[in-house]
């Protein structure tokens, strides 16, 4: 008999999909939201001189009531003041209130059109107010009116962002750190606009970049966990979550992408808790409880997972992945007839999703149709032909009907896509001795009992170094990297194979300033994974600080061999050669970082 697998739970918001929508876009600036005083504008009147200078201390101490009536007052006296307008729009912006704002400013921008700052302004509400094309009208017209204003240069980069135009917005936030370096905002949302454009490491870098400037930003932790996810670091990006938790309590997008994080650690626990935190703030988040439902599955909380994936339904009754796992549920629970219906309700909404015709190719093989089931897998290969399970069960299938010819194929199919399968190892081997090729079934029956003996040696130890693990992480989260040490330490101990708990124990070491310590961590995780490139780049970058050139260089020349497209590599790579003289290949690796975008961050050497 064949070995079985399980239906396939759907997923939504992938962690490495990168949407630019969905990272913190920061919409505050340097100095505040308040406008500066009067350009060119004489107040002819005493009174209206005075009304505006207490206004404008009112607002700068937050006292917003009372500053919008001093600017109300003097704006009875002279209505036609431009930025006694802005100021009150401004003040309004600050209060809240931002339909009053945008009829403030957009009088200002009317009385005075040549006002950069109103139109400014008017495009910031514009952006809150959820009108980007709008906002982008006037925020150009603000950029050619003050062409050297950062801050403007920094706004139309979100107005861009927010239009889906990332190549100009990144241009934009460069062009506004060019004009003002050490801008916190403009590094993080570059990295916004470079994760859209797919440089991630790119991104990375200006991330780390505006956490070094304000190390309290919740939003550049944010931002930096996403792209951690989306480089498949769901370590590293669970510590930058936290992080972003501990500065903002209540900040629920990197609550719910914390808890994908801890589900990816497979801490399905902790993630089930972490959605019940984001549900207590947010209970009408489909995401969070969708997400809460994939943990009960996991976790076979059938019927609670039913619960959740009904109320998603009932939130948002186009979240197709919902349909797909409901019917997981119900099947899982016995109520074969109404999975069908949810599984088929998915396959109509969505017609390139794949997952539904794979679970109804489960049902029918669990009601002996396997011919039905034939047809219902070869749907999900057309869709997805890169997911081995699907051509596993799609095998398992053919073999039922008689097609062993075909069977073996998709069998191994699915192993070129997943050398490690052991059920596919061991149903192909069935198939082979069903054909009398007893040499080829041998072969696969010994990779069998060689992932078998893989798994068990790895359970001895995993479940207590994860733990662990997850302990260094939670330590790192709140700055305790001597816990952290510690707890990376027990975790090596426990698993001296784990390449996960040697760079991060690595990492730990490098921020309490034992760089020996954490090199020799790095070149563990390295000797137990040489494909390693995020520890390859941890070795290369001490070895630079610590005038070790050569051995950069060698780290640096590996790395550009795993990662070729790594910008901050060939960028780094470039100026160690300098240094050493070599002025030709120094040029050409950094002339190939400016080719693939990378841009030195403010204070970084050139």
């Amino acid at each position: 008999m064949l070995m079985e697998v399980s239906f396939s739970v759907g997923r939504k918001i992938s962690a490495v999909a990168p949407v630019v929508a969905v990272l913190f876009l920061s919409l505050a600036d340097v100095s505040g939201a308040a406008a500066p005083p009067p350009k060119g504008q004489g107040f002819f009147d005493p009174r209206v001189a005075e009304l505006v200078e207490k206004g404008r201390r009112l607002l700068a101490s937050q006292q917003f009531d009372q500053a919008i009536a001093e600017f109300q007052a003097a704006l009875s006296i002279d209505p036609s003041l431009a930025d006694v307008h802005n100021s009150l729009g401004d003040a309004y912006l600050q209060k809240g209130d931002s339909i009053r704002a945008e009829g403030e400013f957009q009088e200002a921008v009317r009385l005075d059109p040549q006002n950069a700052e109103a139109r400014s302004n008017l495009g910031l509400i514009l952006l809150q107010t959820g009108k980007p094309q709008e906002a982008l009208g006037a925020l150009r017209s603000a950029a050619q009116i003050a062409p050297s204003s950062a801050q403007i240069h920094y706004r139309l980069g979100l107005a861009l962002s927010a239009n889906r135009r990332a190549e100009e917005a990144a241009q934009e936030f460069s062009k506004a750190l060019k004009l003002k370096p050490g801008f916190p905002e403009a590094e993080s949302n570059l990295g916004v606009a470079l994760i859209a454009l797919g440089k991630i490491d790119d991104a990375i870098v200006h991330f780390r970049q505006s956490l070094a400037l304000r190390p309290e930003y919740p939003g550049a932790h944010y931002n930096l966990g996403l792209a951690y996810l989306n480089k498949g670091d769901s370590m590293a990006a669970a510590v930058e979550f936290r992080q972003a938790l501990r500065l903002r309590p209540n900040y629920i997008e990197a609550g719910l992408q914390l808890g994908k994080a801890l589900f990816q650690l497979n801490s399905v626990t902790e993630a089930a808790e972490q959605f019940k935190v984001v549900l207590a703030v947010a209970p009408n988040s489909a995401e969070a409880h969708y997400n809460l439902g994939r943990c009960d599955l996991r976790l076979n909380n059938q019927k609670e997972a039913l619960a959740e994936f009904r109320t998603v339904i009932q939130l948002d009754r186009g979240f197709v992945e919902a349909y797909n796992n409901l019917g997981v549920a119900l099947a899982n629970l016995g109520s074969l007839d109404e999975a069908s219906t949810n599984f088929r309700m998915a396959a109509q909404l969505k017609p390139d999703y794949a997952d539904p015709w794979f679970n109804l190719g489960f049902l029918d093989m669990a009601g002996s149709h396997p011919a039905l089931a034939v047809l219902d897998f070869q749907k999900a290969v057309a869709l997805a032909p890169g997911n081995a399970i699907f051509h596993y069960r799609l095998g398992s299938a053919l073999s039922r009907i008689g097609e062993t010819g075909k069977a073996i194929e998709e069998m191994r199919i699915a192993l070129r896509l997943d050398p490690e399968d052991r059920s596919a190892h061991y149903n192909l081997a069935l198939l082979l001795t069903s054909v009398g090729d007893r040499e080829a079934a041998a072969q696969e029956f010994a990779e069998v009992a060689r992932i078998r003996r893989f798994l068990e040696e790895k359970d001895a130890h995993g479940a207590e170094g994860a733990l662990e693990i997850n302990r260094g992480l939670k330590a790192m989260s709140v700055g305790n990297m001597q816990e952290a040490v510690q707890e990376f330490t027990k975790a090596t101990q426990v698993n001296p194979s784990a390449r996960e708990a040697h760079n991060c124990l690595g990492i730990a070491l490098a921020k309490i300033g034992k760089t020996d310590a954490a090199m020799a961590e790095f070149h563990k995780a390295l000797e137990l994974q040489p494909q390693n490139a995020p520890a390859r780049n941890h070795v290369a970058v001490p070895l630079g600080q610590q005038d070790d050139i050569a051995g950069a260089i060698e780290q640096l020349q590996k790395l550009i061999a795993l990662q070729p497209d790594l910008a901050e590599a060939h960028y780094d790579l470039g100026i160690l050669l300098l240094q050493l003289g070599d002025q030709k290949v120094g040029q050409t690796e950094l002339e190939k970082a400016r080719e693939l975008g990378y841009t030195a961050p403010s204070g970084e050497r050139k």
